[in-house]
């Protein structure tokens, strides 16, 4: 699978400054805030460059992302 890097890419861009500036966010809100569809694609495509973003379930069909420690 092919991914885009976070530097040249700008809905990857708006999901991760998103996370690092506003902190813990709900599926739902990072579509909104960051206008932007296929969430769980996006993230793993952040994951694929060393990013550590952390989900945590909800509920059926409802998420929490966090960007992890980059220690």
């Amino acid at each position: 699978m092919h991914f885009a890097k976070l530097n040249k890419s700008d809905r990857l861009m708006r999901v991760y400054r998103l996370l690092r500036e506003e902190g813990p966010q709900t599926t739902m809100q990072i579509i909104q805030k960051a206008n932007v569809a296929a969430v769980s694609s996006i993230i793993s495509e952040i994951r694929a460059q060393g990013i550590v973003i952390e989900c945590q379930p909800i509920r059926r069909g409802v998420y929490k992302y966090t960007l992890g420690c980059q220690c």
